[in-house]
């Protein structure tokens, strides 16, 4: 950790990725060895097989309540350790190249405001990775940015429980602190896993008679069979 905040500090303009070519952001071509999917599913963000018309893994049945999920690619390579080296601030220049990314890559089209994913209680200081890829997305793409979902208690990473906890863990973890008066939103999170914390998240926002909000959600990553045991 010291190693690398030292690193931030004696070359603060050079790529968060390589540590070697000069920029702020991403450089070329550290992008063009992003794990980007290739035929993604548009309703679990799973990766389908190239040519396949349907998703083997959720069946095109998505999760309730979200219309739509994107994310950037999978969870692995430069995309994995830029979201673990941003992870609670610890590194301010891999946070900023991320939510640099997520502007450039979530599809906005037709929706009217954003909401990040809160984070847990207690957390570590520093900014928080999904708020601040929410916060760039709507600066670029000239939207609100709703803070409406509230976490009511801590709970554990999704990508770091087994199958079996998952559902479990996110179970009325959120709560919509404030009515939506707008009809499409963009749901913010960094990591996909199970897709039980968007569905949690989609649950407490339609609560309380928003049953009229269409959701879509963009996330950074999408966690990998292998990771997802």
């Amino acid at each position: 950790m010291i190693i690398r905040d030292l690193v931030d500090c004696l070359f603060p303009s050079v790529c968060p990725a390589c540590r070697f070519t000069a920029g702020q952001t991403l450089c070329d071509g550290c992008i063009e060895t992003l794990p980007f999917l290739k035929n993604p599913c548009p309703y679990c963000a799973s990766e389908r097989p190239d040519g396949a018309t349907s998703c083997g893994e959720c069946h095109d049945a998505g999760i309730p309540g979200l219309r739509h999920i994107q994310t950037v690619g999978a969870y692995t390579g430069i995309l994995e350790r830029l979201i673990n080296d941003a992870k609670a601030g610890a590194r301010p220049a891999a946070l900023k190249a991320l939510a640099s990314l997520a502007a450039e890559q979530a599809d906005v089209s037709q929706m009217e405001a954003v909401i990040p994913i809160p984070p847990n209680p207690g957390r570590r200081e520093g900014q928080h990775l999904a708020t601040a890829c929410a916060q760039a997305i709507t600066q670029r793409h000239k939207l609100p940015l709703i803070r409406c979902l509230r976490t009511q208690r801590a709970a554990a990473e999704q990508h770091r429980l087994n199958l079996g906890d998952r559902k479990k863990a996110v179970d009325g973890l959120f709560e919509c602190s404030s009515d939506i008066s707008f009809q499409r939103v963009l749901l913010v999170d960094d990591i996909y896993t199970s897709g039980n914390t968007l569905r949690a998240a989609s649950k407490a926002l339609r609560y309380n008679q928003q049953a009229h909000l269409r959701i879509n959600a963009f996330c950074l990553s999408r966690t990998l069979k292998q990771h997802a045991h």
